[in-house]
């Protein structure tokens, strides 16, 4: 395990304590789930970097568009038909 010193605005180092205990985790937890985040977004951000797989999230973000627009309509269909006496 390797130990890291950072340099935190106060108001920012007070409200990550604050934050921290408030939830009952220790800042070093905090701080390790943020790094692990960070890492995992980075990651997917290199692997759509690569032209075939964002293509591909491309056209699975329009289609999942596509199915809550879709579905948007039915749940307001409903609603509608719910409110008719």
């Amino acid at each position: 395990m390797k130990t890291i010193a950072l340099e935190l605005e106060d108001s920012v180092a007070s409200q990550f304590a604050q934050a921290c205990r408030s939830e009952g985790h220790g800042e070093g937890e905090v701080a390790t789930g943020l790094f692990r985040r960070y890492l995992d977004v980075e990651r997917l951000r290199r692997s759509l970097a690569e032209k075939r797989l964002g293509k591909l999230y491309e056209a699975l973000a329009t289609e999942d568009v596509t199915l809550a627009e879709s579905g948007m309509a039915d749940y307001q269909r409903g609603l509608a038909q719910a409110d008719q006496p």
